[in-house]
């Protein structure tokens, strides 16, 4: 009897020390339910133009990187839309006759995904600053595009962090 009682105890023990690993699950998002996602192009709410080609670059190239999913094929499980809210650029350093040297950029997205039905199933608000340099006015705007596809790639890269936290 005492041997029953010592086997029990150790598969017992077993079972409730086990780690909780988990066999690989399908592809795809909350248990495989969403497995193929449509991004369409961001919606620029801004006065700056071209921001949502930058944007949609971003995400999709991070996405297709994730691989836990197909990208934009003609039967998809959920749609990807995001909204550029707001691009602020303020002066960060001056020099000594009030110029300035270096800028701020803040990029404010909002992201959601959507069912094939149109249900809303998250929805994502997202905000990054970059710095960019302003002490030269020919290249000004060169050093602002490239802030905002850094700004739009370190977004992306967050937002693929809370897609894998849900997958």
């Amino acid at each position: 009897m005492p041997v029953k009682i010592f086997l029990t105890l150790i598969v017992v023990t077993l079972i409730l020390s086990s780690c909780g690993y988990q066999i690989v699950k399908e592809r795809g998002l909350y248990s495989g339910e969403i497995k193929s996602i449509y991004l369409s192009g961001f919606r620029n709410e801004t006065f700056d133009p071209h921001i949502s080609m930058y944007v949609t670059q971003a995400f999709s190239s991070e996405l297709i990187s994730l691989g836990i999913f197909d990208i934009n094929r003609p039967a998809f499980d959920a749609k990807l839309e995001g909204l550029i809210r707001k691009i602020t650029v303020t002066p960060r350093t001056l020099d000594k006759r009030g110029f300035a040297l270096e800028k701020n950029l803040e990029m404010e997205l909002e992201i959601s995904l959507t069912a094939k039905d149109g249900t809303l199933i998250k929805r994502w608000l997202l905000t990054d600053t970059e710095i960019f340099r302003a002490d030269n006015p020919n290249y000004e705007d060169y050093y602002k595009r490239e802030a905002i596809q850094r700004a739009a790639a370190k977004i992306a890269r967050r937002f693929s962090s809370l897609i894998l936290m849900e997958y």
